[in-house]
């Protein structure tokens, strides 16, 4: 397929200027103004439009295999692909889980097959299986992630705490682990929750958590802390590249910060929940809200902010975590925590951008060019520059929508979000040179690849 897009604003990380894109094939060729076009090429006017990089959501649940009663992999990858997402990070905590390189590659075997998006895919660290993060990477693994306050058992995590629950991991797994993935060059993302402290406060409590401050006592802000405290030390200690996944709170923020004034290599992630709701939403909201960690209150959510704005967090994800409705109207000590967020993680971004909440280029590095370079995934994806894979989002700045649940692609169709109207529209996306998404429809078969990480030098690029 041959396309020019012509007098589009072309947005990156680093500058906003008008130029037109050449695509052939799955590749952008040439970026410039007034390119000549090809004959036989098909000619889109963008005059008024903003053009993205595509963008990456680096935090996905689809549930597959194992719980597709709540998700699978093709209504996860087409929610994405309408909210003008092209590639996805799967997460690793399906059932079975991936813990090893057979599992990474029979999973993305069986996932490319329903993929509307490009995929890469996370793996598992249990605390059991160091040896095999090599072998996982070598397959092409974006990352592992370790779950600190749930324990591995019979193909699957459970919480570590309640009646006497698998064991929880370790300093010494940890430091296995994170010395393990550094030898292979890949980061360890930290779900950062400490069981131990979630234990003694679920205790003291005696009882379940009925209200949503009982909720915020016993999983606190510092649950949150002393793991990022922990993770930052014994990464320093094995020169390992650790990924603080979800930061919910402005102590995680501060924690990271100074250890970027130590040298330490530590990057973070925070999700749109943390930074457009706090803990006041729950009256109005109710148990649809509820994440893990918790969403906090307003002087966590504007220390996030600024973090997104300087760096100190460089991505931003969904964690799109779908649970039935029946199950999030449930009594909130049994109702799970994990939200519908794939469809809604670029429009409220966007939103967020286009109000001035952030500047543009910072949106495209949180997600788009830092998120891919941290994953191994840049420049192939995360840019727009020749070489790069044509994707790329075409957006109506001056057009809005309201969140309409009743549009999502997911299998489960609520959102904390719902009724929300938002800045911006996203008109057109492209996936490696073809059309992915035109006027609100979703154009198939689906066409996504699993993505492998690239070998590349430590650090991300903003």
């Amino acid at each position: 397929m041959a396309l020019l897009i012509k007098k589009g604003e072309i947005v990156t990380a680093a500058e906003r200027y008008q130029a037109d894109i050449w695509c052939e094939g799955e590749t952008i060729t040439s970026i410039g103004p007034n390119l000549p076009a090809p004959p036989g090429a098909e000619v889109i006017d963008a005059t008024g439009k903003l053009v993205f990089p595509g963008f990456i959501d680096p935090h996905v649940h689809s549930r597959e295999p194992g719980m597709t009663e709540k998700e699978d992999f093709w209504h996860a990858t087409r929610s994405s692909a309408a909210g003008g997402v092209t590639t996805i990070l799967e997460m690793p905590n399906c059932v079975p889980a991936v813990v090893d390189g057979d599992a990474l590659r029979a999973r993305a075997d069986r996932l490319t097959r329903d993929a509307w998006v490009d995929f890469g895919m996370w793996g598992l660290a249990t605390g059991r299986n160091a040896d095999a993060i090599g072998d996982m990477a070598r397959q092409g693994a974006v990352a592992v992630k370790a779950f600190l306050c749930f324990g591995y058992e019979d193909g699957r995590l459970h919480p570590g705490w309640i009646d006497g629950g698998p064991d929880l991991p370790s300093s010494r797994d940890l430091l296995e682990a994170m010395s393990a993935a550094a030898d292979a060059g890949i980061p360890l993302g930290v779900h950062a929750e400490d069981g131990g402290v979630i234990s003694f406060f679920e205790a003291r409590l005696e009882r379940p958590a009925m209200t949503y401050p009982e909720l915020l006592a016993t999983r606190p802000v510092v649950a949150e802390s002393a793991a990022v405290a922990l993770c930052i030390e014994l990464a320093s200690a094995v020169s390992a590249r650790l990924h603080v996944l979800h930061l919910s709170s402005a102590v995680g923020v501060e924690l990271i910060r100074a250890a970027h004034s130590r040298g330490i290599d530590v990057t973070a992630e925070t999700c749109p929940h943390y930074l457009l709701l706090d803990g006041a939403d729950f009256d109005r909201l109710g148990a649809v809200m509820k994440v893990l960690p918790p969403i906090r209150d307003r002087g966590d959510q504007e220390a996030l902010w600024a973090a997104v704005d300087d760096g100190v967090v460089a991505s931003v994800g969904s964690d799109h975590a779908p649970h039935t409705e029946q199950e999030k109207h449930d009594r909130l000590n049994r109702v799970p925590g994990g939200v519908v967020a794939a469809q809604t993680l670029v429009p409220l971004m966007l939103d967020a951008a286009l109000a001035g909440r952030l500047p543009l280029d910072t949106l495209v590095s949180r997600l788009c060019t830092s998120t891919a370079s941290m994953f191994g995934l840049y420049p192939k994806k995360g840019a727009l520059a020749p070489g790069s894979d044509a994707d790329l989002v075409i957006v109506d700045p001056h057009a809005g929508s309201r969140i309409d649940p009743a549009s999502f692609e997911s299998k489960q169709r609520w959102s904390p979000f719902a009724g929300r109207v938002v800045r911006g529209r996203v008109e057109a996306t492209m996936l490696r040179g073809r059309w992915l998404l035109r006027d609100g429809t979703i154009l198939g078969p689906p066409r996504g690849r699993w993505v492998r990480r690239r070998a590349q030098a430590s650090g991300t690029k903003s």
